[in-house]
């Protein structure tokens, strides 16, 4: 059935892309007539990256990416070996990280939302808050099958937390790259 879901969504999303992508050799023209034969060699851009890094809001954005990447490689790896799959079952891996992935995805499209009304800093702080609890909450939780819905709900929060942390990353590297790399 998880696979039957996981094909469904992987046709849907070809089928989205398929119809609703606009042509590359729009984008292509524009770049051209912009840049006007201006190419940035690999050697350049990784000179240009390594010099980004100098930049003061860099280097303090740097330490939130890392730990995005790392809360990712937990959740994917750790909580579903550690949590669900020794507590419950390891047949139920597949629907906790449902729940994760929709919870995620939700909560990113509502940011941008929140985002117009509260600013940057609060859902930052939500979410830095929200992952403080968990982590802490993972610490001295017990997994028992007896009550499944924990591991969603601990899954979905989880979820929550890291699309605030996402799609606020996110928003601040493009503002900055792409004066970066223009020059």
């Amino acid at each position: 059935m998880i696979s039957g879901i996981y094909i469904a969504c992987i046709l849907l999303a070809f089928l989205t892309v398929a119809i609703g992508m606009d042509s590359p050799k729009r984008y292509h023209k524009e770049r051209k007539s912009k840049q006007q034969g201006k190419r940035i060699s690999g050697l350049k851009l990784l000179l240009v990256t390594l010099k980004h890094i100098k930049n003061p809001y860099q280097a303090l954005i740097l330490p939130i990416t890392m730990f995005i990447g790392a809360e990712q490689a937990f959740l994917a790896a750790d909580y579903n070996v550690a949590f669900v799959s020794c507590g419950w079952s390891i047949s139920n891996i597949g629907f906790v990280m449902i729940c994760f992935g929709v919870c995620n995805a939700v909560a990113a499209i509502l940011a941008g939302a929140i985002v117009k009304k509260t600013g940057r800093g609060p859902i930052i702080a939500f979410a830095l808050v929200l992952h403080v609890a968990l982590l802490i909450t993972l610490l001295g939780w017990t997994p028992s099958p007896k009550y499944p819905y924990v591991f969603f709900v601990i899954a979905g929060l989880w979820g929550i937390a890291d699309a605030m942390w996402l799609v606020q990353v996110n928003c601040k590297y493009p503002n900055y790259m792409i004066t970066c790399y223009q020059r």
